[in-house]
């Protein structure tokens, strides 16, 4: 997968745009889209841990101060249980 890094100000007004468009959409297909995202997180967990993992060796390796480091998920059961697995166990969406 190719990562494109765009600013903090591109990532909000890009936000922007699809809220306006997301707003304008049935329940329906609001939750067929979470539906697919919580999916896409479950099926990509590994590739997503491994990245984590990258960070936080190089949060540790540039210094980042301890505390900061412990806050941060260190795969299953870190807080890091899978954000698709907590959406489905959390009932999905609300009819």
């Amino acid at each position: 997968m190719a990562t494109i890094a765009l600013s903090v100000a591109d990532t909000c007004a890009a936000a922007k745009r699809a809220s306006r468009v997301l707003a304008t959409l049935d329940s329906g297909t609001k939750n067929a889209a979470l539906e697919a995202i919580a999916a896409a997180l479950v099926s990509r967990t590994g590739e997503i841990l491994e990245a984590n993992a990258r960070d936080l060796e190089g949060a540790e390796a540039t210094g980042l101060p301890a505390h900061l480091v412990d806050r941060l998920p260190r795969g299953p059961g870190g807080g890091d249980r899978g954000r698709g697995a907590g959406y489905r166990g959390a009932g999905g969406p609300r009819r």
